[in-house]
């Protein structure tokens, strides 16, 4: 997990020292593909883990941030 997040944040540097745009939106674009892979590990990972009954609650611990997160951004 730890080697995915440094090639995560490597690529958004390199974004911002791309020689053109396209070169910026495909390094984003890559990046943003390579972030999405861990949310069904993560999502299965933690079902796993919590008892039945706590399963929504995790859930919703789980995805709202995420969620939250790319839901404000288009307004900043």
């Amino acid at each position: 997990m730890d080697q995915v997040v440094q090639i995560l944040g490597a690529l958004l540097i390199l974004a911002a020292f791309a020689p053109s745009l396209y070169v910026a939106l495909a390094l984003l674009l890559l990046r943003s593909a390579l972030s999405q892979m861990d949310v069904p590990t993560r999502t299965s990972y933690v079902m796993a883990v919590v008892t039945p009954a706590e399963r929504p609650a995790a859930a919703s611990v789980t995805a709202v941030p995420r969620s939250l997160a790319s839901s404000i951004s288009p307004a900043i």
